[in-house]
C-alpha cells in the first residue's frame, strides 16, 4: 500500500505601497489552511454541483490583541483551524470584502462582482503554475480606509462562505496616501 500524504500548504505576502509604488511596509509568511478547506477540496474533485472555488477575499481589523497591532493572535486567542469568519467579522468590526469570478483560465485578471466602499474597483489577478494557485489583489489607495485610516492584521481567502485559508500579521496601516498589494499563494 503507497501512502500518499497530501498537504495543502499556503504563503502569504502583504505590501504597502507609496503613490509611487515604493514598499513601505512589508509581512509575508505562511498562512493556515483552514479546516474547511479539505472539505472544498473534496467537494471540487468529486465534481459536486454545490462546491464553491475559492471567490473572496477579505482583509479585517481585529486579528491583534488588545490594543497592540503588532502582537496577533495565535492559537491560544482563537486563530485555530475550525475558523469560520475573520476576527473582525465576528465583532462587527470593519472589514474590506472582495467577491470575484475568476476568469477560468490559467492566467487573468479576475472579475470583480463586488466589493466594499470601492471608488475604483481593486485589481484581481490569478495564475496558475506547476501546482500553485497565486491570487494577487491590489487595493488602491482611495479604498480600503475605512473612517480615514485602517490598521489591517488579518486577512482570509473564502469558498463560498467557508475560510479556506486565513493569517493574521502585525498591523499594517492604510489610509489615501497607501495602496495594499497581497499575494497569495495556495500550493498542491
Amino acid at each position: 500500500m503507497i501512502n500518499d500524504k497530501h498537504t495543502l500548504k499556503g504563503h502569504l505576502v502583504v505590501e504597502c505601497l507609496d503613490k509611487d509604488k515604493n514598499v513601505i511596509d512589508r509581512f509575508e509568511n505562511h498562512n493556515l489552511i483552514m479546516d474547511a478547506a479539505r472539505v472544498a477540496m473534496s467537494q471540487m474533485t468529486a465534481g459536486l454541483s454545490n462546491s464553491s472555488q475559492i471567490d473572496k477575499f477579505v482583509i479585517g481589523t481585529q486579528g491583534h490583541n488588545g490594543t497592540d497591532y503588532l502582537s496577533v493572535k495565535t492559537e491560544a486567542n482563537g486563530f485555530v483551524g475550525t475558523r469560520t469568519e475573520l476576527f473582525s467579522e465576528t465583532s462587527n468590526s470593519y472589514n474590506y470584502e472582495i467577491l470575484f469570478d475568476v476568469p477560468g483560465t490559467a492566467n487573468g485578471i479576475c472579475n470583480i462582482t463586488s466589493e466594499t466602499d470601492s471608488t475604483t474597483p481593486s485589481l484581481v489577478t490569478i495564475s496558475y503554475a506547476d501546482k500553485t494557485i497565486e491570487y494577487t489583489f491590489e487595493i488602491y489607495e482611495e479604498n480600503a480606509n475605512g473612517t480615514g485610516v485602517s490598521v489591517f492584521t488579518e486577512a482570509a481567502l473564502y469558498a463560498g462562505a467557508n475560510i479556506f485559508s486565513m493569517k493574521c500579521f502585525p498591523g499594517k496601516i492604510k489610509d489615501n496616501t497607501v495602496s495594499l498589494k497581497i499575494v497569495w499563494k495556495i500550493m498542491f
